[in-house]
């Protein structure tokens, strides 16, 4: 199984639980499949502030893939709604990825992270960023975007891009550049 299908059986497993989860307040409700080769399981929450969902999958000590999501509005009216995803397969690689927003009072907030790693080569990579609005005016007032790149052996460089601050770069064994805006 590849990677990639791993990661969206898990990921129809959590969606079906969570979109089939009836109406009702703190209930749960979870779902588990046991092969001889591998395994799948669910599980989804409905509370009196939100629902959330997660689902894996697996075959035994070679790939699995893992999701969840939730979403949750406070008594104030904040909400949030975030998500993270997971795969893996022995001898290829494996993939992450993971995601925010919130809107409270304060302003609106975003994020985003993603790693990936190729073992048959050695090399990954890793991405995040993240914004507010405090003003809520849709325009960003603070941002802050991050690239990293590695190879198995060698060492990684890193790029970071702030909004506000100006952007470094750092690489292993040789320090950092810094531009400010």
């Amino acid at each position: 199984m590849k990677t990639s299908s791993a990661i969206a059986l898990g990921l129809t497993v959590m969606l079906s639980l969570s979109l089939n989860m009836p109406q009702a307040e703190a209930q749960t409700q979870t779902k588990t499949y046991k092969g001889t080769s591998g395994a799948a399981a669910g599980a989804a929450k409905q509370g009196t502030y939100g629902k959330g969902a997660c689902g894996a999958t697996g075959k035994y000590s070679q790939s699995m893939a893992k999701g969840c999501a939730a979403t949750v509005t406070g008594p104030e009216g904040s909400t949030a709604t975030g998500g993270r995803t997971t795969g893996y397969k022995k001898g290829e690689g494996a993939a992450r990825a993971s995601g925010y927003e919130a809107s409270t009072d304060k302003g609106n907030f975003s994020g985003a992270k993603t790693r990936v790693y190729d073992a048959q080569t050695g090399a990954g990579s890793r991405s995040t960023s993240k914004s507010a609005d405090i003003n809520k005016d849709g325009t960003s007032d603070y941002s802050v975007d991050g690239d990293t790149a590695y190879q198995k052996g060698e060492g990684a460089t890193t790029t970071v891009d702030t909004q506000n601050k100006g952007s470094a770069t750092c690489t292993s064994g040789t320090g950092c550049d810094k531009e400010n805006p």
